[in-house]
């Protein structure tokens, strides 16, 4: 090797590629008439039994070759028109075949659109078969939507109205499918109000205030999510590879080998959003953009990533090479929306707090335990009536500035409820890390070697401030468990027979608190984060709930289009600023005071947001749906959404 000559640590210019074409295919494996068919263009040798056995095959076969184009025909051949399904020889092979052989072709979808009503236009066997695809029917519309545009949204609505029903699940897994593969943020929104909302009222079996607040707040978090992955930067210069795949009925796990030293690995972590675009075009095919797909990381380990597409990547996906651009973490908005399907679903047996959440009626009443409160002395007045107030409750909302000792109250009513129910368990939480960290240190320092041991759970080991590792479950054995089953095993046992658990509101929902269940949870900050991320402990089986915040201050952080479904509202500031129901739901107003001469500022702010939250309630629960059809939208893309007046 010439010694003046370099070779880059890591590949930075795609190799020439070649795609296979349908014109220098191999045809030794097909028959006669599957190569007339597609090579001869004989449309008629469709008609034959054998070809209608083999259409899977012959529709892998074009996606294999890079063929799009034929497909096209072969379902406007057998879809185009009701009397041509009557043609059929082999009806039920032959609508599976054709149904599946939309993972390699999903713009085909509008075939399948174009018979509806399938009431009508097709036989009660064929009609009930081809309802059992309706999922699938539907993630294909949403493939092809970026490519396709309004065609698959139309498609996506009149097969929503060929579903006789939909479980939760499905409505939140149908969202969570949008908002991942679709690019474009306006687009969700449009999908979300003209195509979920409606179909929501129709296939979801709730009750309208349950139905309502389900879809609303889903929308929210999908929204959300599918403005951080639009904000994405670029796609990185590095370059990635994947290993080959055999052909499937279901979206592919891509893996890709890396060097340990290789950029953004170190980043990337299961549950990522990420979308691959095609680093070099064909020399021998053109395209007008350059094509992408879009996948979760299911692992990344030292050396090797996994993927799991959620759209099937290009036939050439291992021939080629790709860039990265990172869409944001996934495993946050999952938790919330698992949360939001388990708190409409089991109702008051997730959270006892269904009723005054959902459907605007208080919850159960509280029969408290033990003795009556004794007021302490190292709390001020106001502090020990929050305490008070906390122990006979269902709901408390402690609210104060900074500095006026909240932090300091929530640790005296742990100390009493661990006192006064010795069986049941507490789960301590906060929007971030450090927050949780604080109020642990604050309660050791307070209960010290008396007290409960506490028990501190993440999700990420090094998140955890050094000197709490002690009481950290993940560092037992001064290691991450994520690799190791027996320690995994020993963190779980340990979770189980602790009464008090401090992690995350995020961090409830996920890893070895999963399946756990509290009796109390107290969520610190939460005036901090979204309404849906504070459920995520709170259907964890909750009898009692502590809110602690300041929604003066902060408000949760949310993107323009989630405020159009007033995500930026976080559940501290709703029942705190909340009607008579939930004014009712609460013991009494709990303040912790301030110096005196600030006092009247935080009053005047306070009734001021009161009349604009009040206002903004009623409107929205009102008219919301009117409003967001064309005003929001019109305001959040800076354009007129639909003005038939306005002249050129």
């Amino acid at each position: 090797m010439d010694t003046l000559e370099t070779k880059p640590l890591f590949e930075k210019v795609p190799p020439p590629l070649t795609i296979a074409r349908i014109c220098t295919a191999d045809w030794c494996s097909q028959p006669g008439e599957v190569r007339a068919l597609i090579e001869g263009g004989d449309v008629s040798q469709l008609d034959k039994a054998s070809v209608q056995c083999r259409v899977l095959s012959i529709l892998q076969f074009c996606f294999e070759n890079n063929e799009v184009d034929f497909t096209g025909k072969i379902y406007q051949h057998y879809l185009g028109a009701p009397r041509a399904v009557a043609a059929w020889l082999a009806p039920e092979e032959l609508l599976r075949d054709l149904a599946q052989g939309l993972i390699y072709a999903p713009g085909n979808v509008v075939f399948f659109a174009k018979l509806s009503p399938w009431e009508e236009t097709l036989p009660s066997h064929l009609r009930q078969l081809l309802k059992a695809q309706i999922r699938h029917l539907l993630q294909s519309a949403l493939r092809a939507a970026n490519t396709i545009g309004g065609f698959a949204v139309g498609a996506l609505r009149t097969i929503l109205h060929e579903a006789d029903s939909m479980s939760l699940a499905s409505f939140r897994d149908l969202v969570e499918q949008a908002c991942l593969l679709l690019s474009s943020p306006e687009q969700m929104l449009d999908i979300c109000l003209e195509v979920f909302d409606g179909a929501s009222e129709l296939l979801l079996n709730e009750s309208l205030p349950g139905r309502e607040y389900f879809a609303r707040s889903v929308f929210g978090v999908a929204l959300d999510h599918s403005e951080e992955a639009s904000e994405a930067t670029a796609p990185h210069h590095d370059l990635w590879g994947f290993q080959p795949v055999s052909l499937s009925l279901n979206p592919p796990v891509l893996t890709s080998y890396r060097r340990i030293d290789a950029p953004q690995l170190e980043r990337l972590a299961a549950g990522d959003h990420v979308r691959f675009e095609l680093a070099r075009y064909p020399d021998n095919m053109f395209f007008v953009e350059l094509p992408t797909f879009d996948a979760l990381v299911e692992s990344a380990q030292q050396g090797v990533v996994t993927f799991r597409c959620i759209s099937y990547p290009p036939a050439f996906c291992a021939s080629a090479r790709w860039r990265m651009r990172h869409c944001g973490s996934f495993v946050t908005c999952q938790a919330m929306l698992d949360a939001l399907v388990a708190l409409v679903e089991k109702k008051q047996n997730s959270c006892v707090l269904y009723p005054l959440l959902v459907e605007n009626k208080s919850p159960p009443e509280y029969l408290p335990l033990g003795p009556a409160y004794d007021f302490r002395e190292d709390l001020n007045e106001c502090q020990n009536r929050a305490v008070a107030a906390a122990l006979t409750s269902r709901l408390s909302c402690i609210w104060g500035p900074p500095g006026t000792g909240k932090t300091q109250t929530v640790v005296a009513i742990l100390q009493e409820l661990l006192q006064r129910r010795p069986e049941e368990r507490i789960l301590v939480t906060a929007p971030t890390h450090n927050a949780v960290d604080n109020i642990l240190k604050r309660y050791l320092c307070v209960a010290g070697s008396t007290g409960a041991i506490p028990l501190r759970v993440s999700t990420n080991i090094r998140k955890v401030s050094s000197d709490l590792m002690q009481y950290a479950c993940d560092a037992m054995d001064r290691r991450e468990f994520n690799f190791d089953p027996a320690a995994r095993r020993r963190a779980l046992e340990r979770i189980q027979q602790s009464r008090l658990i401090f992690t995350t509101c995020a961090g409830a929902g996920l890893g070895l608190l999963r399946n756990e269940q509290f009796h109390t949870v107290v969520i610190d900050e939460s005036s901090q984060q979204t309404e849906p991320m504070s459920l995520i402990p709170l259907v964890k089986g909750s009898r009692q709930a502590i809110l602690v915040g300041d929604h003066v201050q902060l408000r949760a952080t949310v993107r323009n289009h989630a405020k159009a479904m007033g995500l930026e509202v976080s559940l501290f500031e709703r029942l705190y600023m909340g009607g008579d129901t939930a004014n009712d739901a609460l013991s009494k107003p709990l303040h912790v005071r301030t110096t005196p001469y600030l006092l009247p500022i935080f009053r005047g702010l306070v009734c001021h947001q009161q009349a604009v939250a009040k206002c903004a309630a009623f409107l929205f629960r009102v008219f919301w749906r009117r409003i967001l059809d064309i005003g929001l939208k019109q305001m959040l893309v800076r354009r007129s959404y639909a003005n038939a007046f306005t002249s050129y």
